[in-house]
């Protein structure tokens, strides 16, 4: 990898540093993926009841007038989606 050298105000670089921060990533890893983007989409590390939970909580919200089914395939075409 070639290293280069920017100049950039403190202010900026201070967004920039409070922004890894919150991903849990260095400066420049967090500039990296900003200059090249990635296409994967990460949706988090979910599993099986992290999915009856969501479809539970959309159920109790749409007042249980949708067939869980329907919701399941819902759920799991928004997780798809998500993650292409």
């Amino acid at each position: 990898m070639k290293e280069i050298t920017v100049r950039i105000p403190e202010d900026v670089l201070a967004q920039l540093d409070k922004e890894a921060g919150l991903e849990h990533i260095s400066r420049a890893q967090f500039i990296r993926a900003k200059l090249v983007p990635t296409n994967n989409k990460s949706v988090g590390n979910y599993g099986p009841k992290d999915f009856h939970n969501l479809v539970s909580l959309v159920r109790r919200r749409t007042g249980s007038g949708i067939d869980k089914r329907q919701l399941e395939n819902v759920v799991a075409i928004v997780f798809n989606e998500l993650a292409s």
